[in-house]
């Protein structure tokens, strides 16, 4: 019996190890592209004015000028309580870019809040030849502008959707003047299929924690909470914000500063 178990042990193995080998040969030889990441997630904002845009490329055809082709983004929205609200696609020619105007592109009332996803294929199957490349990224920028105050930002894309958890604890690395800023507005998002609980906190330069604000996100949701800076009892002029941990790589909160004017300054760092 236990020679039996061996034997169908090693067999299982043998199996295994053969598949990996035919599907990196049928991997190699197609026509099509098989290495796309994961679709790309960053923040919608709706609320007090602010509008978003994120910027589509055709990426590939920039690396590789001589095998370029259309290529096409699937386009989604979640709201904040992780419902898909909207669903789209556009074609972008070799070399070409398109701005996403949310309520535009897709034709209807946005949310207050949510995540915007941004999946790229291949628009012809039989076109994919850029196999050097490696892996290729829905990589686009987000840009918030509030028409009110003339503030805006630029950030990078945020993580990947249905990432691996983000486990490790994350402090960043901008030291924020409390001079001149009396407002922090601290944005999460979840792209994930689980629910994401988490801890924010404001620390002094010596480490000391001021005070901590608790996010509690569904599934593909978002939340955002704001900290009056006059409430707190901060002792050092400068301070950090840190997480006890993140929904997903590089699923850092994008925080919004306020001056004294309602201007803000937005960072992802």
């Amino acid at each position: 019996m236990k020679r039996s178990r061996l034997i169908l042990k090693a067999q299982y193995k043998m199996i295994r190890a053969l598949v990996k080998v035919c599907k990196k040969v049928i991997k190699n030889s197609l026509p099509r592209n098989l290495r796309i990441e994961s679709p790309v997630v960053q923040l919608y904002i709706g609320f007090e004015g602010i509008t978003s845009r994120y910027s589509l490329t055709n990426i590939p055809s920039f690396y590789s000028p001589k095998t370029a082709y259309p290529i096409s983004y699937e386009c989604s929205m979640f709201n904040g309580k992780g419902d898909r609200v909207a669903r789209k696609s556009v074609t972008l020619n070799p070399f070409c870019s398109f701005e996403v105007i949310p309520a535009d592109f897709f034709g209807k009332k946005m949310p207050d809040m949510g995540i915007f996803v941004a999946k790229m294929r291949a628009k012809n199957w039989l076109q994919f030849s850029d196999k050097h490349l490696g892996d290729i990224t829905a990589h686009f920028y987000s840009f918030y502008h509030q028409k009110k105050s003339g503030a805006m930002a630029l950030i990078h894309p945020q993580t990947h959707m249905n990432g691996l958890r983000g486990e490790k604890e994350w402090k960043s690395r901008v030291f924020i003047d409390s001079m001149k800023t009396i407002k922090i507005l601290i944005l999460q998002i979840n792209p994930t299929k689980l629910g994401f609980k988490n801890k924010v906190t404001i620390y002094s330069l010596d480490n000391t924690e001021v005070t901590n604000i608790s996010f509690n996100i569904p599934p593909m949701g978002c939340e955002k909470q704001t900290i009056e800076l006059t409430a707190l009892n901060i002792k050092s002029r400068y301070f950090y914000i840190g997480s006890n941990k993140l929904s997903t790589e590089n699923a850092k909160p994008i925080i919004f500063l306020y001056d004294k004017n309602e201007n803000f300054f937005g960072l992802h760092a």
